[in-house]
């Protein structure tokens, strides 16, 4: 498993997207749990908090916007 930190304009990190060897997605903010799930082999984003398809593709980083300071 690879871990990819998301970082806002002043360098802090906001965000990790976990990729599985499969090529499966997910994302949490920096601090709290899963909050998004891509699975790659139906190509479809879900929102783990609703459990609701929110888009065809990987859409992650919808769900976790940069902070605005």
């Amino acid at each position: 498993m690879s871990q990819t930190m998301l970082r806002d304009g002043a360098g802090r990190v906001y965000a990790f997207i976990n990729t599985e060897p499969n090529g499966d997605q997910t994302i949490r903010p920096a601090d709290g749990v899963p909050i998004g799930r891509y699975y790659k082999g139906m190509d479809m984003t879900m929102d783990l908090r609703s459990g609701r398809q929110i888009a065809k593709g990987n859409a992650l980083m919808a769900l976790v916007p940069p902070p605005v300071y």
